[in-house]
């Protein structure tokens, strides 16, 4: 099988952010700039060649589609590489690729349609398993599934599909928008949490297949009940092996694999795997770990992802107090939350650095400041502005 990683997955639409990403990430600075365009000249360059790019700035102009034809074909000429692979990183600066993909025998330009359904299927329910679980833990939500992570199945977008293992790729935006810090407050608005949910969901997802192929494939002996359940805190649930077992149920399928591709310009998630191959002979153990998941009905954790606003903390204490700047249920919330010495550390790493990822139990009483009993607080994503 060709590895994910090989494959061109999609051909977005090219802006001029993406040309100054893709320009600056190979070598080019900008040599002279105006409003309507820029020319962009090689950092480094070993030849008496004079090279030059020239680069549209208004992607509403009437010749920009000329314009980054022309480019596209000097950079074809300069990198002696097709134009189509360079159009392909171009476009995908700020995306992430989620290739979900099924091994099969039969010839590499068909698939059964039954399989290729379910193949569908299985996308469409990983992305709802993931989202819920960026948003609260729980090993089955059933009829309990989140609105926000229905609406996220219906907000991501596939692209073409590939031939041979028929590759179906799963494309979310991964830009972090800004969320800088204004008069020592962290400017946190609904509209900047509403883009981060995408690169967040599909790192849950990364972490929750991370243990659920551990638990699935991987280990050797069969996984107990605490390991399953424990599985619940990383992000898998019943729904997740749904999804997996969707497509590894039809008989032409061989095996079910996921494979990422993070957004070249962005930051990749630190701490996941970048591909996942689930066997057909991992069904009946994959099968066990969904049942006992299926008893799991109550919320084990909420999660909120902020900015640490306050740090408080006495020369005789272990740890100390922290107050997180977060939006809860479409509510801006400041939480405050007791930490251990090592999550306090991390606090203060992450003031006004980065943001925070916190697990727990969640108090909200009407007239009282929120209340966190924190069971796992990590770094989340770096800030644009530092």
């Amino acid at each position: 099988m060709e590895s994910t990683d090989e494959l061109s997955a999609v051909s977005l639409s090219i802006g001029p952010n993406e040309i100054s990403s893709y320009l600056t990430r190979s070598g080019w600075n900008v040599s002279t700039s105006s409003r309507v365009a820029q020319i962009w000249t090689p950092r480094n360059s070993n030849s008496n060649e004079d090279l030059e790019l020239l680069v549209p700035r208004i992607s509403s102009a009437p010749d920009f589609r000329t314009r980054l034809k022309i480019l596209l074909q000097d950079l074809e000429a300069h990198e002696r590489r097709s134009g189509d692979q360079i159009r392909d990183e171009m476009s995908r600066q700020f995306v992430d690729v989620t290739n979900v993909s099924a091994d099969h025998e039969l010839d590499s330009t068909v698939f059964p349609l039954d399989a290729g359904h379910k193949l569908f299927y299985s996308a469409k329910k990983m992305v709802i398993a993931a989202a819920s679980a960026t948003l609260k833990r729980r090993g089955y939500f059933g009829h309990a599934v989140p609105k926000r992570a229905r609406e996220q199945a219906r907000n991501v977008l596939v692209g073409h599909t590939h031939p041979g293992s028929y590759v179906v790729p799963v494309i979310t935006k991964a830009r972090v928008p800004d969320a800088s810090w204004e008069n020592d407050r962290p400017r946190l608005v609904e509209e900047v949490e509403e883009l981060s949910f995408d690169r967040r969901m599909v790192v849950t997802l990364a972490k929750g297949l991370t243990v659920l192929h551990e638990l699935g494939v991987v280990s050797e002996n069969e996984p107990s009940n605490r390991d399953v359940y424990d599985g619940v805190g990383e992000g898998i649930s019943y729904e997740l092996c749904d999804g997996v077992l969707r497509s590894l149920r039809d008989p032409s399928v061989q095996d079910f694999e996921v494979g990422f591709k993070w957004a070249p310009a962005v930051t990749p998630p630190g701490g996941v795997k970048q591909h996942f191959a689930f066997p057909s002979e991992s069904v009946p153990r994959l099968r066990r770990i969904a049942r006992g998941l299926r008893k799991d009905i109550e919320d084990r954790e909420q999660v909120i992802y902020g900015w640490v606003e306050v740090l408080s903390s006495k020369a005789e204490d272990v740890g100390g107090s922290v107050r997180v700047h977060a939006i809860v249920g479409g509510k801006r919330r400041v939480i405050r939350m007791n930490l251990d010495r090592d999550n306090y550390e991390k606090a203060v790493e992450s003031h006004k650095r980065c943001s925070v990822m916190v697990r727990g139990n969640l108090h909200i009483e009407e007239g009282k400041q929120p209340v966190m009993d924190v069971h796992s607080f990590e770094l989340e994503q770096r800030l644009p502005s530092t």
